[in-house]
Formats: structure tokens, C-alpha cells, sequence
């Protein structure tokens, strides 16, 4: 039996490096791309742009009286692309090289980890197989992002507390929170654990009292430093409308896309009813509640993140003792499930035009003496004259009084701009309809580039 089982393990390790070689391929493939390959990432490496020109002040000003949007993100991520990006420029390699250096140590983290808990490398490697076959963050692991960064420094807080260092883990968990606001479950499942799992109530509360006074300290520290524009960046200013049918199919498809990770939790249920009782069972629970704030109006799916890596830990701890042969049916299952989705998220064009394309955009752009007006926030970064207006999100904070659209139709009326850039024509569907009818009276449609299959509409 023994031997058998050591086949099956091997196979298992066989596949699973076939898995990586592949992801190895994928990150090589994307990390040079000159272009977005997710519209995020624009605003992600404008912020960055913007952080090496002018300092930590730009990423929190003041949008009221300026056209700028607001930065939706606490500033580690920001920090550490600025070390890549003062050897290599900014740009979207010096960017994705953090996410993608933050991913490869969170694969190694997952192993670790689960070889703390359960003892076995196989546990492990598994683990890491079911975080990074997610479709969501087999899309959202290389992009210049904040995600990838939170879930390395959770992983090496949740390290640092297996491993009894309860106050390095906080610092851990401090600069995950820094990086990603949501990402608060795991140290609210380690207090949890300590709670109700070891029976420490007063280390308990301690732990959590000791997290909550770091946060705000820190915040309050930001807070001063900007003038109080981080609150309202952080909080005032994300505060939108719930979508609760999108919602819903966001959890049909994070459901229908992890059916072999769902299925395998059920198993292991079966076999052990005491699984959720542990760290890791807080965990996954924890994040089922953050992940709900997948009800805001232009949220993504990268919020359910958080909710698979916790989903890869619970199954890896778990899996000590349970036969090669079910091991390696998940790993089967995992790899095909893998193959479904794949040609959708790989599907990207990646056009071997791009450079040639974007080149002659980003000159058209330095050409204009005046300030530009653009949808897309990455042409901030070829020009310092260009400011980016994000019409979906101002439209919220217009919504709810936080911020006044006269700003930018003043100035397109008053022809501030020495030429607009929109993502296809000037539409009332998508831009302020006074901002469109602006564009299309006072300005006139001159040029089109097409980038990566993306449309771009200069008007002059």
C-alpha cells in the first residue's frame, strides 16, 4: 500500500510542476507587455508615476479643487514599486515584478505553512496548486496590482503566529491591511482561535486590541500627514451603491469556477467534522464575510481572492493522512477544471504591434503644449500634462456629494484642455452627459489609435 501510495504522490508532484513550468511561461509571457492587460492596472501605475514625481502627497491630495481622482488604496503597494522603478523607470515591468515576486513567495509561504500544520510537503505543493489554478488569481497574480502583495505579507503573518511570534505576525498583518484595506480576516481569525480553539480569552483580546491600536495609529499618523485627505480617500470617498444581483452572479460563478475546491472542503468535512474549529476554519469563514463587500457598485472579482487562498490553506492542513489516490483526484480535478477556463483568461490579445501602436499614441500626446484630458490614466505617465478622469467612479462620488462634475465641464467648456482622450467616441452612456455634450460641441473628433484592441479617440 505504501508503494502505491508513493506513485500516486509522485504523479501528483509530476503534474503539479507541469503546472508550474506553465506558470512560470505565463508570468515571463506578461510581465514585459507594454500595455494594461486589466484596466486597473493604469490607475495602479499613474498613482506609482505620480508618487516618484511628487512625493507622498500626490497620492492623497485634495480632488475637490483640482481634476485628479482619488487613490483607493493604502500606500505599501506604492511604496514598494518605487524600488523597482527607480532602477528600471516606471513602467508596467517594474510594476508586475512586484506582484509577481509577491506571488512566488506566497507560493512558498503556502508550503511552509501547511508543512508547519500537517508535516507533509505534498499538503503543501496541493495547497499552492488550488490558490493559483483559481481563475481569479491565475488572471490577477502578474498584474500591476495591490492583491498579490496583501496575500504575501497574511501568509507571513499567519506564519509568524503558527510559529508563536504573535507580535511580528501583527506587523505582518499591519502591512497586509496597508496594502489592502479588506484583507483583515486572518488576524481576526487568530484572535479567534486563541479564543475559542486554545482557550487564551485574555491573549486574545490583547492580540486584537493590539491590531486595532496599530491600524489606527498608523492611520491617524496618515491622516496628519495629509491633511485628513487619507481618510477621505480610504473611507469618505468608497463609500458607493450595493448591486446585490451582480453580486450573485459573482457568487454563481466563484462557485460554478471552484467547484473542486468546494467539493473537496465538503469531503474533508465528512471525514473530519472539526476542520472550521481550527485557524484556517476561521479564516475561510472570515473571508466569506469581508468578500461580501463584493456588493459595492464597481467591484471585481479579485475581492474573492483572500476567500480562495484561506479555501487552499483549510484543504492543505487537512489533507495528512487522506490517500495518495484522493490527493491525486484533486489534483486531476484541479488541472481540468484548469483547461475549461483557461482559454478565456488566457485569451488576452496580446498584439505584437503594441509598442509601435502605444508609441505613436503617447507621441501624439507629448506633442499638445496644454493640458489633456484622458480616460486612460497611463498616458499621465508618458506626459506630465495629462490629467485622467475616471468617469464611473467620479459618477459616484458625485452620487453621493462627495465630489462636483462642474470641475471638468468648466474646464472643458472654458477649453482648458488642449485636446480629450476617451475610451471610443464621447458617450452620455458612459461619461457625465454635460461633459459629453461638451466634448462633442466645443471639441472636434480628429484622430483614432487602436492599442492592444483598445479604441482611443483624440479630440482637439
Amino acid at each position: 500500500m505504501k508503494l502505491k501510495q508513493l506513485g500516486w504522490d509522485e504523479v501528483s508532484i509530476i503534474l503539479i510542476a507541469c503546472f508550474f513550468v506553465f506558470l512560470a511561461y505565463n508570468s515571463v509571457r506578461l510581465l514585459a507587455y507594454p500595455f494594461w492587460l486589466e484596466n486597473g492596472e493604469s490607475f495602479v501605475i499613474a498613482n506609482i508615476a505620480g508618487f516618484v514625481s511628487h512625493g507622498f502627497g500626490y497620492l492623497y491630495g485634495d480632488i475637490q479643487s483640482s481634476i485628479r481622482q482619488n487613490t483607493a488604496y493604502p500606500p505599501m503597494f506604492f511604496l514598494a514599486a518605487c524600488v523597482p522603478a527607480d532602477f528600471l523607470g516606471v513602467s508596467f515591468f517594474s510594476c508586475r515584478i512586484v506582484s509577481v515576486a509577491a506571488s512566488i513567495i506566497s507560493g512558498i509561504m503556502l508550503v511552509l505553512i501547511v508543512r508547519k500544520v500537517s508535516g507533509g510537503m505534498i499538503p503543501g505543493l496541493i495547497s499552492i496548486l488550488v490558490f493559483f489554478t483559481s481563475p481569479f488569481v491565475f488572471y490577477w497574480y502578474p498584474l500591476c496590482r495591490v492583491d498579490m502583495l496583501a496575500v504575501m505579507f497574511t501568509l507571513m503573518g499567519l506564519y509568524a503566529f503558527l510559529c508563536d511570534g504573535f507580535y511580528l505576525s501583527l506587523l505582518f498583518f499591519l502591512l497586509a491591511f496597508y496594502s489592502k484595506q479588506s484583507f483583515i480576516a486572518a488576524p481576526l481569525a487568530c484572535a479567534a482561535y486563541m479564543f475559542f480553539h486554545v482557550k487564551k480569552k485574555s491573549e486574545s483580546v490583547k492580540y486584537l486590541f493590539s491590531y486595532v491600536f496599530l491600524v489606527l495609529a498608523v492611520f491617524s499618523i496618515l491622516f496628519v500627514l495629509t491633511g485628513g485627505e487619507f481618510y477621505n480617500h480610504l473611507i469618505k470617498y468608497q463609500i458607493s451603491r450595493v448591486e446585490f444581483h451582480i453580486a450573485f452572479w459573482y457568487y454563481a460563478i466563484l462557485f460554478i469556477l471552484h467547484l473542486p475546491v468546494f467539493l473537496s472542503i465538503a469531503l474533508l468535512f465528512r471525514v473530519n467534522r472539526r476542520i472550521f474549529s481550527g485557524i484556517f476554519g476561521y479564516y475561510l469563514i472570515l473571508t466569506m464575510v469581508t468578500s461580501l463587500s463584493i456588493i459595492k457598485y464597481y467591484t471585481f472579482l479579485n475581492l474573492f481572492i483572500e476567500l480562495v487562498l484561506a479555501a487552499s490553506l483549510l484543504i492543505g492542513v487537512n489533507l495528512k493522512g487522506v490517500d495518495g489516490i484522493y490527493r491525486l483526484a484533486l489534483v486531476l480535478g484541479l488541472l481540468i477544471f484548469t483547461l475549461t477556463y483557461l482559454p478565456v483568461v488566457y485569451a488576452h490579445p496580446l498584439s505584437v504591434n503594441t509598442s509601435q501602436d502605444l508609441e505613436s499614441m503617447t507621441e501624439s500626446v507629448k506633442a499638445f503644449k496644454g493640458l489633456i484630458l484622458s480616460e486612460d490614466p497611463y498616458l499621465s505617465v508618458s506626459s506630465s500634462k495629462v490629467v485622467y478622469f475616471n468617469p464611473m467612479i467620479s459618477s459616484e462620488l458625485e452620487y453621493f456629494g462627495s465630489w462636483n462634475s462642474s470641475i471638468v465641464v468648466d474646464a472643458c467648456k472654458n477649453r482648458n484642455f488642449s485636446a480629450i482622450i476617451t475610451y471610443g467616441d464621447a458617450s452620455a452612456l458612459r461619461l457625465f452627459p454635460e461633459l459629453a455634450t461638451c466634448i462633442n460641441t466645443v471639441f472636434n473628433k480628429t484622430k483614432e489609435f487602436n492599442v492592444s484592441g483598445i479604441k482611443y479617440v483624440l479630440y482637439q
